[in-house]
Formats: C-alpha cells, structure tokens, sequence
C-alpha cells in the first residue's frame, strides 16, 4: 500500500498513513497548504515522513496541481474532521482514533488551522511559517486558544516573522 491515498467517500483530499497499519491506533492531523493550494501532495515528502512515524494525515486537494481548482479555505479542515469523525474505527480505518486530532498548517494553511482552533475535536495546533496579518488579528485569536500549540518559524527573514510575533506573545504561556 502506498503512503497516500484518497477515499471517494473524502472527495478532494489526500490521505498519508503508515504503510503498516496493523496493531496500530493512529492520531490524526488534518493539514492546511501553503498557499491555499488545492494540492494534495504539495507536501507529500513532509507528510508522507510525519505518517511513517505512526499518524494518519489528511491533506486537502487532488494528487495532481489543478490550475482550475479552487483554493483552499478553513473549510476544508472542517470536511477532513466531519469525515474522520464519521470514518475513524470502522472498516478500512478502524485503526484510525478521531479523539485525538490536531490541525497543523504552513502558510495560509496555518491561517486556516488557527480559524479552526476553537473546534472540540482538535487537541492541538501546528503553525508553520504563518501567523495574522495585523496585531489586532492576532490579539483576538491568541485570546481564544486554549490549547497546546506550537510554531516553526524561519527567523527574522521568514515573510511571516513579523505576522506572528504578537501571535507568539499573546500565546505563550508557562504550562504547569
């Protein structure tokens, strides 16, 4: 079985998984393109990687780039975790725990997993190169996560360095 997938009952959207599934309980993380873009494998070595050490991804977008696709918006996190809510311990993905799901997104995908941050069925945050575009923005985000999150930035040369750093203030805090 390759790493990556798509399932017609998850139309537009690319699966990665371990290619050895049994005796596994895998976590999930619905993942947000940079770029907005409608390419499932745009971070196919990166995911398909994260999969392989024991977690199930969902990608959105088809396997090819599709100039004519629409690009991806917050909403497509959604479908990822009504599908895996539906989905996760029966049949072909009865490996699959849909209690402990994250949202991870690099870029524009990062802005789409902090919209997504207040569902219940996400546990924790990735942001990679992303942040808000003013302070009042990330203000009035940072206010309302009251989850684990974690950033991966590229320093002060990163064209989102300056969009987080409010961000990262108003998150930051020391956990007991």
């Amino acid at each position: 079985m390759q790493t990556y997938f798509t399932d017609p009952s998850l139309p537009n959207h690319v699966i990665y998984q371990p290619k050895d599934v049994t005796r596994l309980k895998l976590p999930v993380i619905v993942f947000g393109n940079g770029g907005c873009a409608p390419v499932g494998t745009l971070f196919q070595a990166f995911l398909a990687q994260v999969a392989s050490h024991g977690v199930m991804l969902i990608a959105p977008g088809g396997l090819e780039i599709s100039w004519t696709a629409a690009p991806t918006t917050a909403k497509n996190m959604i479908e990822s975790l009504d599908w895996i809510t539906k989905a996760a311990g029966t049949g072909n993905y009865s490996h699959v725990d849909a209690t402990r799901v994250a949202a991870w997104g690099q870029s524009c995908g990062g802005l789409e997993a902090l919209a997504n941050a207040q569902d219940p069925r996400i546990s924790s945050l990735g942001i990679f190169n992303s942040g808000q575009f003013s302070d009042a923005d990330s203000k009035a985000i940072a206010s309302k996560i009251n989850k684990p999150i974690f950033y991966f930035l590229g320093g002060p040369t990163d064209i989102a360095y300056t969009n987080v750093r409010i961000l990262l203030l108003t998150t930051t805090r020391q956990v007991s």
